[in-house]
């Protein structure tokens, strides 16, 4: 199974914690088989989902990171011979991030 979301979130930053949450709708891309005797061929499929985020990003410095992101994902794959089949499952993600400062502040030209 591929997912993809797409989404919003709202951001309420503390002192060097970055505290988040969203709501994102997406797309489940996937394939079921009954058995490996299963006269009906595999059929892929794309399923929509429905995901919520909880998490919080722990800024050391300028360049590094530590994030812990909790996330239920929503969904149903529906087959055409069988009973549907729950896609639903809870996400923890730990780790640490390295930020790259797209746009810097500091502009001035030195002669």
């Amino acid at each position: 199974n591929h997912s993809m979301f797409l989404g919003a979130f709202y951001h309420k930053l503390k002192g060097s914690s970055d505290f988040y949450a969203g709501l994102q709708p997406g797309v489940a891309y996937t394939e079921t088989a009954v058995s490996k005797t299963d006269i009906y061929k595999p059929v892929l499929k794309v399923s929509p989902l429905l995901s919520s985020t909880l998490g919080v990003n722990y800024y050391l410095n300028k360049i590094l990171h530590f994030y812990c992101q909790f996330q239920y994902v929503y969904g149903n794959h529906i087959a055409k011979y069988y009973e549907k089949v729950s896609l639903s499952e809870i996400r923890l993600a730990i780790g640490v991030g390295i930020n790259y400062n797209f746009f810097k502040k500091d502009k001035t030209i030195k002669s």
